[in-house]
């Protein structure tokens, strides 16, 4: 969304990237990434063309249609692969770091806003986060994706994917990282744990509450009821 027209060919706008990924077996598709980027200043004239290189900096609009076009990819195939999206992340973090002289704000660790492009691809990139790619795995391909056959095991393989989060939450309780996954996912996770077993429905909430405290409002309607 175009928020200003600074010039005649300098605009400042908005972007909202979402992907989803299909379930097995279901008439659902997942939602893998829901994110507001508000810092997208760019250049454009009518027709320019738009060529991307990889080795290089680039317009801040290719720039950052390439930056969120591997994140895209690379959710998808982590979702699919345990850590299948390395290749797609490793590409991001080139693009960030080619975009560290850019006048346009979303690129460097020291602006205001600490869930940038770059802290995006810092802490995905980063081995210390592994185990929330590791969780997006099992999440998506042990859990949903057998919910349709076994909806008790799928439910528990999700429960204990998410359990495994409380490691990263206590080296680094706080992380984009880990609020651009429930971004995504908190709606999803309430609907999915809702159905479930009250002693899964409590400790999912606890441990949601802990890692996702932003989300706490959402997580109350999982235990609704329960008791």
């Amino acid at each position: 969304e175009i928020t200003e027209r600074v010039t005649t060919d300098e605009f400042k706008a908005t972007v909202q990237i979402t992907s989803r990924r299909p379930v097995f077996k279901a008439d659902y598709n997942s939602p893998t990434i829901n994110i507001k980027d508000n810092d997208f200043n760019f250049r454009y004239i009518e027709f320019q063309p738009l060529e991307f290189n990889e080795s290089v900096a680039n317009p801040n609009l290719v720039a950052v249609m390439a930056y969120y076009a591997n994140l895209v990819i690379g959710m998808d195939y982590d979702s699919f692969s345990s850590l299948g999206g390395s290749l797609y992340f490793q590409k991001m973090q080139t693009i960030v770091a080619n975009m560290q002289n850019a006048p346009e704000p979303g690129w460097r660790s020291f602006e205001t806003n600490q869930r940038n492009r770059f802290w995006i691809s810092e802490n995905i990139n980063n081995p210390i986060y592994r185990p929330i790619r590791l969780m997006f795995y099992n999440y998506h391909r042990k859990g949903l994706d057998v919910m349709q056959e076994n909806k008790s095991e799928g439910i528990r393989t999700i429960a204990e994917a998410i359990e495994g989060l409380k490691r990263v939450h206590a080296e680094k309780p706080i992380s984009p990282y880990m609020q651009f996954i429930f971004d995504a996912k908190a709606d999803e996770v309430v609907n999915i744990f809702s159905g479930a077993p009250a002693d899964i429905r409590n400790q999912a909430k606890e441990t949601l509450d802990l890692v996702n405290p932003s989300n706490s409002g959402k997580y109350l309607k999982i235990t609704e009821g329960s008791n």
